[in-house]
């Protein structure tokens, strides 16, 4: 199948996408009053007060060989100054080359791979079928980003200590009707049942397919794959051209199935006191 990004002269490459709609996403946590953003040209983190992993993140780093050792220990001091468990993600654009080594070296593990994902939404599959009895609808009120909330953290096991904070975070993030808001949340029900998510970040130049969960009593039926579509043909109505994804290795299928290729892979290291 012919490669729609190589036939047009596509500023930023979808590497660059990937990690713009990484790192902006989470910029955007700037909204919750509970959360640190910071961003330098070295680089790109948060910091909350919970002892969650994924709430304490390096999102990119540029740094120097030279120094190396104590532009590390800077970059990590805010979290064990407050005995914080982190997580740091080595991209692509990742500086010095073999930055992950030096990270576990200093104490933090690997905990994964995700591919790196982009689509030209113009020629996104649509050739999904329609599951039985599924019902969609946007987000845009508390009642329903309690039972979002609750299929996220069924399908990935989010701690009782991060519940919480998860909810006030994409509370923060807006839930009101209107067309300017950056994330869009979307929840998939059966007979009234809340079974399945997803979301969508609506970045400067593309936008990322996120937070694909599906109960596992409502598997096997394409749900996801009705979940991923429905939120990139409303972006793609309301103008996007792009589309990015940190896919899970499960999840990759899916995605290709859809129109999405891999272009990247972005690894993530937790620290040594990962915390629950």
């Amino acid at each position: 199948m012919r490669d729609p990004w190589s036939a047009r002269m596509i500023e930023p490459s979808p590497v660059d996408l990937v990690e713009e709609n990484l790192v902006d996403g989470c910029a955007g946590w700037s909204a919750w009053a509970e959360a640190e953003v910071h961003r330098t040209g070295e680089l790109a983190w948060t910091i909350t007060p919970f002892r969650f992993p994924l709430f304490n993140v390096v999102l990119r780093a540029r740094l120097r060989s030279d120094g190396l050792e104590s532009s590390l220990a800077a970059a990590v001091a805010p979290y064990r100054q407050r005995d914080l468990p982190f997580a740091w993600w080595v991209t692509p654009s990742t500086r010095p080359a073999g930055l992950g080594e030096r990270l576990e070296a200093c104490g933090l593990v690997h905990a994964g791979g995700m591919a790196g994902m982009a689509a030209d939404l113009s020629a996104l599959r649509t050739d999904v079928r329609d599951p039985a009895g599924l019902a969609i609808e946007e987000v845009t009120g508390e009642d329903g980003l309690e039972r979002w909330c609750a299929v996220q953290g069924e399908v990935h096991g989010l701690p009782d200590v991060a519940a919480g904070p998860f909810f006030r975070l994409h509370a923060a993030l807006g839930l009101d009707a209107g067309s300017g808001r950056p994330w869009r949340l979307f929840l998939g029900s059966l007979r009234g049942r809340a079974v399945a998510t997803s979301a969508s970040f609506h970045g400067r130049e593309a936008v990322a397919l996120t937070s694909i969960a599906t109960r596992r009593e409502a598997r096997g039926r394409g749900i996801a794959a009705a979940m991923s579509l429905y939120s990139l043909l409303r972006a793609r109505a309301a103008g996007c051209g792009y589309a990015t994804a940190c896919a899970s290795p499960a999840a990759e299928p899916l995605l290709r199935r859809l129109g999405f290729t891999r272009r990247c892979q972005l690894d993530l290291f937790l620290s040594d006191s990962p915390g629950p």
